[in-house]
Formats: structure tokens, C-alpha cells, sequence
């Protein structure tokens, strides 16, 4: 029996509409009936709590159905991925977008500025979700970056302010300390991706 026609005798058998269970869960409807037909998988967290929800163990939920685990690790592989290059595309579309905006004669020192900041955060998030899926796919959780280097961590922002605030400063007045600019924003996203990245577990 494979694991969506499970779930659905199940929850016959413990006298349940789709839509109590949902409630149950916090998920759509919709949600409920894609897992029961097949069209998706619910995550490992779900799984759990479907477990706890109908008194039943992860291995009697997944018995017989041996497709069941690599299609969820391959679902939360892909959903990852998707997030990652939404990011990555949001970069692109700023670079075009500037672009189109020194073509018709946009100041080229107020719009330097905008494009390191709008790629700044969107490697920052894209980073971050890479870091974060590396660590789930690693055997065991690595270090932290502000772990291996808490100096960083705590000081690091303090040069990025300081060139950011004078190569903006510049780059505004006569463009010479752009230069500056660009390595303080590279600087201060750094540190952000320090403070901002988190801890997850590895997949088992």
C-alpha cells in the first residue's frame, strides 16, 4: 500500500475528514487530498506529526511503500533549489533593470550604489539558503561562520560602516571612492551572512 492510500484508510478508519485533519496540522485542504492521491509528499516534520495525529509509527506509515522516502528527500531537494534560484534570478533582473536605466542616461555614481545593494542582499539570501541546504546534506552539522570566527563576527560590521559611509560619500561628490563603497558593502554583507546564517540538522 503506498503511502497516500495509507493515509487515506487511515484516517477513514479513524473517522476523520480531510478538512479536521488539516486543521490538525495547520495545511490546506488541498494539501490534505494532493498527499492522499499522490501528488506530493508531506516533509519529515509532517510525517511526524500525521504519526503522533493517528497513533502510528514512521515505519507503519511508509511500509510497503518504498518509493515513499526517496520522492520526500527529492521534494525537499527541489524546494530548496526553487528558493535558491528565485534568488538568483531577483539578482539578474536588477542588473538588467539598472542597465536599462543608464541607457536612457541615468547618473551612473547614484545608480552604482542601488546595483551593489540590490545583488548584495539577494547573494546574501542565496548564500544563506545554500549554507543552510550544504548543512542538511552534510553528515553531521559543520561550524557556524561566526563560530569559526566570532572575532569577525563582532567586528567585522564596524570597517564596512566606515567604507560604506565614505565611499558613498565620495562616489555622491566626485566618484572617486567607489571603490571604497564596493568593498564596504562587500564587507557588510559578509557580516550579515555571518549573523544571519542558522544552525539546521542534517538529513537522515
Amino acid at each position: 500500500m503506498e503511502l497516500g492510500e495509507r493515509l487515506k484508510v487511515t484516517r477513514q478508519q479513524h473517522g476523520q475528514t480531510q478538512q479536521a485533519v488539516a486543521d490538525q496540522l495547520h495545511v490546506a485542504r488541498q494539501t490534505i487530498s494532493s498527499w492522499e492521491t499522490g501528488h506530493s509528499y508531506p516533509d519529515l516534520e509532517t510525517l511526524l506529526q500525521l504519526s503522533d495525529f493517528y497513533d502510528l509509527s514512521l515505519d507503519q506509515l511508509l511500509r510497503e511503500d518504498t518509493q515513499a522516502v526517496p520522492k520526500i528527500q527529492r521534494q525537499i531537494v527541489l524546494k530548496q533549489l526553487h528558493g535558491i534560484r528565485r534568488w538568483l534570478v531577483g539578482g539578474n533582473l536588477v542588473v538588467i533593470a539598472v542597465l536599462v536605466a543608464v541607457l536612457f542616461s541615468w547618473p551612473w555614481q547614484l545608480v552604482a550604489p542601488i546595483v551593489i545593494m540590490g545583488l548584495g542582499v539577494c547573494d546574501v539570501v542565496a548564500l544563506n539558503r545554500v549554507n543552510r541546504f550544504q548543512a542538511q546534506l552534510a553528515p553531521k552539522s559543520p561550524l557556524l561562520l561566526r563560530e569559526r570566527w566570532p572575532w569577525l563576527a563582532a567586528y567585522l560590521w564596524l570597517p564596512a560602516v566606515a567604507l560604506m559611509i565614505l565611499g558613498g560619500w565620495g562616489t555622491v561628490q566626485n566618484n572617486w571612492a567607489a571603490g571604497a563603497l564596493a568593498v564596504g558593502t562587500a564587507l557588510g554583507f559578509f557580516w550579515l551572512i555571518m549573523r544571519t546564517q542558522s544552525a539546521v540538522s542534517p538529513f537522515k
